[in-house]
């Protein structure tokens, strides 16, 4: 059943509607519908019928409108076109032009795309990739919106940018496996997007057996999926005839023939996406460069915002290349966030997970404070302990207790107990840390579904304080959940502040300290039900206690 969605119904009349729904609207009926039809407020259309809108009036593809026989393919058993298309495929062709000599400028126009939404492999009906015809005038503005609103894919963390030959890479079956699973954990532990050609051939189908292999395997978190967008030619893919849509919107189906392809390409089957760029061509190769390069640069643009985190989406490029026993996860040429995998060391193979995202760090100020604290913030939101510890921390920079203090606010929000532990262990001291500022940015943070965080709302929106001291409400809840069993650790009448010293913020500004900073940030793990939290801030406790005896 199609899902659906409230819309204003002045932008859909009858005729739409009925069009949609496949049915012939009589030449009598239309002159009624256009006096008699009166839009309601709310009418329900369905949401496929909104996405099909949006694609064909934002995204366009490309054909050709005017056959020229091109003379070099005399052989052929059918007549072929300059474009590259037999004459059959020319269902656009304009009778007014008369032109002699073939010309892309001319005789390629743009048009509202007929292939995009899902398809499924023949064989693999569970098994769906989204995809979109788009010309390669697209602006890749508009590809973004679309993964992001039309695909609902998360912002990545990270974009991985696999590139290389189609021939056939070969590996022995170590060194494969290690380079499979070291990708997808890659990915995976940050939230990546990985983009390759998305044919079944070469470094693309390496990767495509590694996301397999990897799923199949049980790796993946809350069946979360990795996201492996494929960006390859319309007009080099074998069978793309059965991507295209019919009238009444079914998905499509695919067949992966490889021993009938010839001199095309088939789509790799373990694609999660696919981005077929169009230029009117066929048999043209490396169409999709440019625009999967402007994509990429958009991307690479946008910045992450967690809580007091601005960082750009790092990108590394993953390239692949040389014969049997020829490549090389050790001897990784690092530069400008690039790297090619050479050869295998025969002392051993560094991970290949650790390799990705060390080269994602690379910066050409290695001594730059704002590089290593970037770094520092991109290990912490991936939650690779591995990189802090061997990378940031290695890297010789002196480290100040207060530069760490946003990350620490960032690993406790996230619930990462293991980067609260290294911070401790890297001389932070929470005492210092929990300020009464920073204690109420924790609490406004605090789980959206928990209790807590529903008593706290009811409070807040009961007195119309939304921008007043959120200490003074968490108070109340917790005089309420405790009853009369235990005095609670705020003063009801005023937010509590009873030590006069300051402790510098994030911001540079001083912020009133907590007369129990340990004991409130426990509180505030325990309420949230984080017991890896609490058992190390409980650890905190009893040595506070036991340096006072």
């Amino acid at each position: 059943m199609d899902s659906y969605k409230v819309h204003s119904d002045e932008a859909y009349g009858p005729e739409e509607l009925i069009k949609f729904h496949g049915l012939h609207l009589p030449e009598s009926a239309r002159s009624f519908t256009a006096t008699k039809w009166r839009p309601r407020r709310n009418l329900y259309i369905p949401e496929v019928y909104v996405e099909n809108k949006w694609f064909k009036e934002k995204i366009k593809k490309k054909e050709c409108v005017h056959f020229v026989r091109n003379t070099d393919h005399s052989e052929s058993s059918e007549e072929v076109c300059c474009c590259g298309n037999v004459k059959s495929r020319h269902v656009y062709d304009k009778p007014n032009i008369t032109d002699l000599e073939w010309d892309e400028g001319k005789h390629i126009e743009e048009m509202a795309t007929d292939a995009f939404g899902d398809f499924a492999f023949a064989g693999l009906r569970n098994k769906k990739a989204k995809y979109v015809r788009a010309s390669n005038n697209t602006y890749a503005t508009d590809l973004y919106d679309m993964m992001m609103n039309q695909w609902k894919l998360r912002m990545p963390n990270l974009l991985i940018s696999v590139i290389g030959g189609a021939k056939d890479v070969k590996m022995n079956p170590r060194l494969k496996k290690r380079f499979s699973k070291g990708l997808l954990k890659a990915a995976q532990s940050t939230g990546a997007w990985i983009i390759t050609d998305g044919c079944h051939t070469g470094v693309t189908k390496i990767v495509g057996e590694a996301v397999r292999d990897f799923s199949m395997g049980g790796n993946s978190c809350n069946n979360s999926e990795i996201v492996t967008i494929g960006i390859t030619t319309w007009g080099t893919i074998h069978k793309r005839d059965s991507l295209i849509r019919t009238e009444k919107g079914v998905s499509a189906e695919y067949l992966l023939d490889v021993d009938h392809q010839g001199n095309l390409s088939c789509l790799d089957n373990n694609h999660s996406h696919f981005i077929l760029v169009d230029d009117g061509k066929q048999g043209k190769y490396g169409v999709k460069i440019p625009l999967r390069t402007k994509l990429e640069k958009l991307i690479c643009g946008e910045t992450i915002s967690k809580e007091e985190f601005n960082l750009k989406i790092p990108i590394v490029y993953l390239a692949l290349e040389g014969g049997p026993g020829n490549l090389d996860i050790q001897d990784i040429v690092c530069n400008n966030q690039k790297f090619t995998i050479l050869r295998e060391d025969k002392n051993g193979i560094q991970d290949m997970d650790v390799a990705i995202l060390q080269a994602s760090l690379k910066a050409p100020q290695n001594m730059d404070p704002m590089g290593n604290v970037n770094w520092l913030k991109l290990a912490v939101l991936w939650n690779r302990l591995d990189i802090a510890k061997n990378c940031v921390f290695q890297s010789g920079w002196n480290w100040k207790p207060e530069d760490l203090y946003p990350m620490l606010t960032f690993g406790l929000i996230g619930n990462k107990p293991d980067f609260l532990q290294l911070f401790l262990d890297q001389g932070v001291s929470l005492q210092d840390y929990v300020t009464q500022k920073t204690l109420s940015q924790l609490y406004d943070n605090i789980e959206p579904h928990s209790i807590f965080h529903q008593k706290l709302k009811t409070l807040k929106k009961g007195d119309g304080n939304q921008g007043g001291d959120i200490l003074h409400h968490v108070e109340q809840v917790l005089e309420s959940l405790l009853w009369k069993f235990e005095k609670p650790p705020y003063s009801t009448k005023q937010p509590r502040d009873t030590r006069p010293q300051s402790s510098p913020s994030t911001n540079g500004e001083s912020s009133p300290k907590m007369e129990y900073p340990i004991r409130d940030l426990l509180i505030w793990a325990v309420v949230q039900n984080r017991g890896e939290l609490a058992k190390i801030l409980w650890a905190q406790v009893r040595s506070a206690s036991s340096s006072r005896l």
